[in-house]
């Protein structure tokens, strides 16, 4: 079977070269940066490479945007125990936009008001006034280590981005077991963000404010 000859470049420079059989798919390679796109075979429009068929030699040309605010403002939300994932309503973003924002203010727990052994609802981030759990004050992060002490982060936020996930320790459940959680932002529908996550033991998001979303165009 014929062998055709796949490129991938960024401008002028190669990222990868594949072979693929005649009539068959390429292989998205392993690349991004911080204003990437997507790939395209015309310079413009962005396509998926593993749903293009392969029939001559054809090269994908990586396709970079520029961040713009298309959120200006700020939102608080929340959910209930037993939930993985919050849909957030901030107009002005789009289905699959790559998307980054601040995330000032953050409250986690395991729903249960008191978990025995000193490791109450407040077992987690503690958000900013102070680590007191009230989003009044100064806006400073406190971070929960493995021995549920509070570590101050600085004044700021953190930021979540679509295109990686952020990990971090929020204290620990037991004695023995320490809490890791796991978050997730995607744009599966206009005008709508979703964070999701895991946990090593079920936690959520009781309240969490987010603002100043950027998204690349």
């Amino acid at each position: 079977m014929d062998k055709l000859n796949v490129t991938f470049k960024s401008g002028e420079t190669i990222i990868s070269t594949q072979q693929v059989d005649n009539g068959g798919f390429a292989s998205k390679p392993d690349y991004n940066s911080d204003t990437f796109m997507g790939w395209t075979l015309d310079g413009t429009n962005i396509v998926d490479v593993t749903t293009c068929q392969i029939n001559q030699d054809t090269t994908f040309t990586a396709k970079f945007g520029e961040w713009k605010i298309v959120f200006n403002d700020s939102v608080h939300s929340g959910t209930y125990a037993g939930n993985t994932s919050l849909e957030i309503y901030t107009p002005g973003v789009k289905a699959g936009d790559k998307i980054k924002f601040g995330c000032p203010n953050f409250k986690v727990n395991d729903g249960r008001e008191f978990a025995g052994g000193g490791f109450n609802d407040w077992n987690g981030f503690i958000y900013s006034g102070g680590g007191n759990g009230n989003f009044e004050g100064n806006q400073a992060w406190y971070e929960g280590d493995p021995y549920n002490n509070y570590d101050y982060m600085g004044p700021g936020e953190v930021e979540l981005r679509s295109d990686e996930s952020w990990t971090t320790c929020v204290g620990r459940v037991s004695w023995s077991e320490y809490n890791y959680m796991t978050f997730t932002v995607t744009v599966t529908r206009d005008d709508y963000i979703t964070i999701s996550w895991t946990s090593t033991v079920p936690f959520y998001i009781s309240e969490i404010m987010v603002w100043n979303i950027e998204a690349l165009r």
